[in-house]
């Protein structure tokens, strides 16, 4: 950024259905204030599309091309004095037709978070299935990762220049794509910075160090460091271990460190493919969800997450119902079960990040179930006590 020059923030979809109008783009300066008379211009197949400029509300509404042989165009915004936080100069928004017979339900947790903290993605079909193997867009960027057998991906929410309004997305052929919206806070400039020291180039299958430091280069401890959707917490060293992934062609993968009181930090380390190398690519770890089998309605019942070592995990989100929850430091955390009219099978998940997702299903009993029946059989008693009460009494008179 020049000299004298300040920064504008831009938010817009980057999966929209070709052909779509008023297409919403927001422009704020660096104060979060609406930015108004910016120059938005549409490209699509190296030709300028169309143009536009915000209005007092810092608001354009563009048309999307319809789609041709190109599957994207390009988005610019541009004001004298001014250039975007991000400084790329266009932004790729992709053309994504919307005419299946199927569609993809995407749910958010939480819908608000701060940066460099954990969102779980769920996705489902229009019966309310899990839909397995959909691509998850953190904005404008694909993840690795594709949705589990629960429908779940659990990334991390990435770091902003400001408060803002971030979109995902959930994207699988045959099905049409879903879109949310997430609000991002940014931690504050009023926050210590943190400082990653390690190997910027490893080897496939290689254990690195990773020491998170603050900036007079003293050890942060319990700072949570992330690389290949790994969790890790630093120890009094400020130091974990990780292990590089197998890889079929020289890749950058995502390193990540954050704490709270800290802004959040990330770089990137490039793993080397290695000739003839065989050996299994990492899995991700197990999470094993311990709870009673049954619960009566209405009842507060605790479920705990362990993991393969029987330790508790901290900061699982948990879902029952519609409800999600976070387990504490001991991989706990409370439901209350809800008013069923009859004996019901409900299923919990638990996902976090680095972790396979898992599941069980507790069945919820129906208290006047229970009381129904016991009124049937007393009615029953006393119908054969009555019955045989009649026969010794009045039997002597049968001729």
């Amino acid at each position: 950024v020049g000299l004298g020059v300040r920064l504008m923030e831009v938010v817009v979809p980057c999966i929209v259905e070709p052909g779509k109008r008023d297409l919403e783009v927001d422009v704020v300066d660096e104060n979060g204030f609406p930015l108004g008379d910016v120059m938005v211009e549409v490209y699509y197949e190296d030709k300028k599309y169309s143009e536009y400029t915000t209005d007092t509300h810092g608001r354009a509404y563009v048309s999307a091309p319809e789609i041709n042989d190109s599957r994207y165009f390009l988005l610019t915004v541009s004001k004298p004095g001014y250039d975007t936080v991000s400084w790329k100069k266009q932004i790729k928004i992709f053309l994504l037709p919307r005419g299946s017979d199927h569609y993809l339900n995407l749910e958010l947790f939480p819908s608000e978070v701060y940066e460099g903290e954990e969102v779980v993605a769920e996705v489902s079909d229009e019966n309310g299935v899990p839909v397995k193997d959909v691509s998850i867009w953190k904005g404008c960027m694909e993840l690795e990762e594709k949705t589990d057998t629960h429908g779940i991906l659990v990334f991390i929410a990435p770091s902003v220049f400001m408060d803002k309004e971030c979109f995902v997305y959930a994207v699988k052929d045959g099905y049409n794509f879903a879109e949310k919206r997430i609000t991002i806070r940014n931690h504050g400039v009023e926050e210590k910075k943190l400082r990653i020291d390690f190997k910027k180039m490893v080897n496939e299958t290689e254990y690195f160090d990773v020491r998170v430091l603050d900036m007079d280069n003293n050890p942060v401890e319990d700072a949570t460091v992330v690389f290949n959707s790994v969790q890790k917490f630093s120890d009094s060293n400020g130091s974990v271990v990780f292990l590089a992934p197998s890889v079929e062609e020289d890749t950058f993968y995502v390193l990540e460190a954050y704490k709270q009181g800290y802004l959040h930090i990330s770089s990137s380390v490039q793993v080397i493919d290695l000739d003839n190398h065989s050996g299994p690519p990492p899995q991700r770890r197990e999470l094993y969800i311990y709870v009673r089998p049954r619960v009566l309605e209405n009842e507060v019942f605790t479920v705990i997450v362990k993991d393969e070592n029987n330790y508790g995990v901290p900061d699982v989100s948990v879902k029952f119902m519609d409800t999600y929850k976070t387990t504490d430091y001991q991989g706990v955390v409370n439901f209350t079960a809800p008013d069923v009219s009859w004996d019901t099978t409900l299923k919990i998940v638990a996902a976090k990040a680095g972790y396979q997702s898992s599941s069980k299903n507790i069945v919820v009993k129906n208290r006047s179930d229970s009381s129904w029946w016991y009124v049937v059989l007393s009615v029953v008693v006393v119908i054969m006590l009555l019955g045989v009460t009649a026969y010794f009494r009045y039997g002597q008179y049968r001729i």
